[in-house]
């Protein structure tokens, strides 16, 4: 880790590599609101896509990092019995970590919560300029929000470019393209 550079000493700019960003993530055991840039190759049906594994999704926004996903489920429901199914992604790592491994595949996600009042932006390139989503659309396989109104979604560590939280901003600086 290298500090890229420092303001008024309240805010610092920090390189990093994805295994100690991971490291940092860890540690986050309680909700943190941050501020993310990643970038995904969006998930599109094989067959007849001239796009396939040719488009990178680049997603900003503000999100909450470190939230429990059955206090959220309970509080919007107001089910105080609500008992969560088993994550397919993988494993939290700890109480209340928003990490999660998943051991068969040993990647590392970021589990993290967004808001419909302010929703992340996505764009996307092909062949390194802009394309509007429309053109693709037909291809993309369609995404279901859960029925408990609380927006959930992990994303592989490898995928973010940068995040910001607790005043620091840390860019990572081998950025790998992978799958969503």
């Amino acid at each position: 880790m290298r500090t890229i550079n420092q303001f008024n000493g309240d805010f610092e700019e920090v390189g990093l590599t994805t295994t100690e960003l991971t490291e940092i993530l860890k540690n986050v055991l309680r909700g943190t609101f941050a501020n993310f840039e990643i970038h995904t190759i969006p998930t599109m049906n094989k067959k007849g896509n001239p796009y396939f594994n040719q488009v990178t999704k680049i997603t900003k926004g503000n999100i909450l990092i470190g939230g429990d996903y059955q206090k959220r489920v309970i509080k919007e429901t107001e089910n105080e019995d609500f008992v969560p199914e088993r994550n397919n992604v993988g494993e939290h790592i700890g109480e209340g970590s928003c990490v999660i491994h998943n051991e068969r595949l040993d990647r590392y996600y970021l589990q993290y919560e967004w808001f419909e009042q302010v929703l992340p932006k996505a764009t996307y390139e092909f062949e390194g300029n802009s394309i509007e989503k429309q053109i693709f659309s037909d291809y993309m396989r369609k995404w279901t929000g859960n029925k408990y109104s609380v927006n959930i979604q992990s994303v592989k560590i490898t995928n973010i470019v940068q995040i910001n939280f607790n005043h620091v901003h840390y860019i990572v600086e081998n950025e790998v393209m992978v799958e969503e």
